[in-house]
């Protein structure tokens, strides 16, 4: 592992063999970086990093307003082909973040038995089913969405608002045969995990954080590319 000190950044290169295509691939086939503790690909901290340059963090709605298709499509496309990703608009950069999720071949929650989630959401540990570079990445894109917690005043999305609009994108689908209740009971299951994962998240999150938010939604430059995105030396774990 290589780590080079920029200012209070840390880039840090975890050697894994990686892929051009950047959506529907596995997280093995990503460039991976080392961003608030979490071991992620190095394209999801990109994107997070323009989504909070541009306030979006605080933007009604984000996560849950859906971007403008053609341009999401388009942004893919550019990032596929190492295009500097120049997007302005909050609603479509979170729309990516949840994208990738969705679009993996395995989904970061789809170990999790789908009969263990119906029968008791309260009984679900996230870890005993999901480990490794998944784990990390669900940890970060739940460090993500505390963030947006912090913001909820004036982003208008509660806990139980991101676990609606990010659950599908977590969870695999669910094997109903057409049995529309089931497909509801699952889905309302789904829902519950993430919400009582992010009430505990944000129930351990450090008093000064909203602070430290605001001072990177001030301070963090936009026009970064899919290969020049530093990492930040700043450690949480939502694991414990």
């Amino acid at each position: 592992i290589l780590c080079v000190l920029l200012s209070s950044w840390c880039v840090v290169s975890v050697p894994r063999m990686t892929s051009k295509r950047q959506f529907g691939v596995s997280i093995d086939k990503h460039l991976m970086v080392i961003d608030e503790g979490f071991e992620v690909p190095r394209l999801l901290v990109t994107l997070k990093r323009h989504l909070i340059a541009l306030n979006g963090l605080k933007t009604e709605g984000i996560f849950r307003i859906s971007g403008n298709e053609s341009q999401v499509l388009k942004a893919i496309r550019d990032i596929d082909k190492g295009k500097v990703l120049r997007d302005t608009n909050p609603h479509n950069l979170s729309t990516l973040i949840k994208r990738w999720c969705k679009d993996l071949p395995k989904r970061l929650l789809a170990d999790i038995p789908e009969n263990k989630l119906i029968e008791n959401t309260d009984a679900i540990v996230v870890e005993e089913y999901v480990s490794g570079l998944a784990l990390s990445v669900f940890n970060w894109v739940i460090n993500l969405l505390t963030q947006v917690l912090q913001f909820e005043e004036t982003n208008k999305m509660t806990a139980n608002n991101l676990a609606i609009v990010w659950a599908p994108a977590l969870f695999g689908d669910v094997e109903s045969e057409g049995d529309f209740m089931k497909e509801l009971t699952y889905s309302e299951k789904a829902t519950s995990v993430i919400v009582k994962i992010l009430e505990k998240a944000v129930s351990q999150s450090p008093t000064d954080s909203k602070q430290h938010i605001l001072h990177r939604l001030r301070s963090q430059p936009i026009g970064m590319t899919t290969d020049d995105v530093p990492s930040s030396t700043t450690s949480s774990s939502l694991s414990s």
